[in-house]
């Protein structure tokens, strides 16, 4: 923040593989996939732990830009 620089969301990809339910416990585990001078890729995985079910994979890729 002192330097003013933010990260925002230019990017997202979604790969959905199974429905959820209301009321299903899901974990969402996070990355960092990939780090480029002013932007990065996180990746996402939702998993339903009770029957091992993979729900969604997901990437976004952020930019660093200055405020």
């Amino acid at each position: 923040a002192q330097k003013q620089t933010y990260p925002v969301v230019v990017h997202t990809e979604i790969d959905y593989r199974r429905a959820a339910k209301l009321g299903d416990h899901l974990v969402v585990e996070g990355s960092l996939d990939r780090v480029e001078r002013a932007r990065f890729w996180c990746a996402f995985r939702i998993t339903r732990p009770q029957d091992d079910t993979l729900i969604a994979e997901c990437r976004q890729m952020l930019a660093l830009i200055q405020m």
